[in-house]
């Protein structure tokens, strides 16, 4: 019964990642072309492959606990504890999983400058549905044929839930100061400098253009004394 129902999982979680990358593709080529949409996902395929493979993970872990419950007597009086809403709260976060894969033009410049941080918030909400659905799983006595899922089994994860969601602020807050600093503002503060890279550049007034300086004291060593 647990082979059976194991490869129906792997199956529905493949079926699940390829779905989304198939809605990355549709919409992001229809708005902005087959080339954006390649580009955009090798850009930023460290963040966009562990969101894809989370959300097929989840979607096979769903499939898993809820036909082994369907499949199990001694599960059956446990059913309350993988109720429709205990699933719905697992898996309704998916919407911050279409969003931030997307990118499409209609949501504009903040997207595209910060759509990491939309795939970040993805990545730790697909986490934290898997560990919920993972304690649901513990509480109802669900058996995993896998060793690492049957390992797991033995963590608190009310306590590893709270850690993602540190992580994952650490995360953004870590990307947010990168992005202030070496950003797109970054980018074009280096393309604006003139051949005197002390000088202030056009589109830059002198408080403008020190507090840049003052960013990158290394490399504006000379300009700051």
């Amino acid at each position: 019964m647990v082979k059976s129902i194991g490869k129906r999982s792997v199956v529905y979680g493949i079926i699940g990642s390829g779905s989304l990358i198939a809605l990355y593709i549709t919409i992001v080529s229809l708005f902005q072309g087959i080339d954006y949409t390649v580009s955009r996902f090798l850009g930023l395929w460290y963040l966009m492959v562990p969101l894809i493979v989370g959300f097929g993970f989840q979607i096979g872990l769903f499939t898993y606990i809820r036909d082994f419950m369907k499949m199990s007597p001694g599960t059956a009086g446990m059913s309350g504890g993988v109720s429709a809403v205990s699933m719905v709260a697992c898996c309704a976060h998916h919407i911050t999983d279409v969003i931030p894969v997307l990118g499409i033009s209609v949501l504009g410049i903040f997207l595209l400058e910060y759509q990491p941080v939309f795939l970040i918030f993805g990545i730790v909400s697909n986490v934290i549905g898997i560990l919920v659905m993972l304690n649901v799983a513990k509480k109802s006595r669900v058996r995993f044929k896998n060793k690492i899922l049957r390992n797991l089994m033995n963590y608190d994860f009310k306590q590893l839930i709270v850690i993602t969601i540190i992580a994952g602020f650490v995360a953004v807050a870590v990307f947010l100061v990168y992005q202030k600093f070496y950003g797109s503002n970054y980018s074009n503060a280096v393309s604006s400098e003139l051949a005197n890279k002390c000088a202030t550049p056009s589109g830059y007034t002198d408080a403008t253009w020190r507090e840049h300086m003052s960013h990158h004291p290394d490399t504006y060593v000379e300009c700051l004394k």
